[in-house]
């Protein structure tokens, strides 16, 4: 497994950050975001430390699509309140990647929500859940996948 000592993702997959676990196991996986847009908001990352999606192979990128995929039907699920998702992938410094490691954002969304997108930022943020609202959300989350 290639890691980067320096980026978050890294560390969390080496144990050394904390992570609520949504899918744990296999090169693509994912947990729940710690700054989240929307409650719910997760990150889809592979394994391995690639920067930029081009930078995936083949297999790894039908992965990190195919595994979004599963998440979001679960999403749909969890909350079925006319619930759509925004499929969120920056890629590079200048797309305002702010981690350096390739990353699907999943952010459930409804109609009634006043998040907005602007060019290159969200204009309403949450605040910073606690770890024991990570792990219920995370646990939904797996029970339908």
């Amino acid at each position: 497994m290639d890691q980067n000592n320096n980026c978050i993702f890294c560390q969390i997959l080496a144990g050394k950050a904390p992570a609520a676990w949504v899918i744990e196991k296999g090169p693509v996986v994912a947990f729940m975001d710690i700054f989240p847009l929307r409650p719910g908001h997760v990150l889809v990352i592979p394994r391995d430390h690639h920067p930029l999606v081009t930078q995936l192979d083949e297999s790894t990128r039908g992965q990190l699509m195919e595994t979004g995929n599963r998440i979001a039907r679960a999403m749909r699920e969890l909350y079925p309140e006319g619930t759509d998702i925004n499929w969120l992938i920056n890629d590079g410094k200048a797309a305002w990647q702010h981690v350096p490691h390739v990353h699907l954002h999943l952010i459930p969304r409804t109609g009634r929500d006043n998040l907005r997108f602007m060019g290159r930022i969200a204009t309403r943020f949450l605040h910073k859940p606690d770890m024991a609202q990570f792990e219920a959300d995370a646990r939904r989350l797996r029970k339908l996948l």
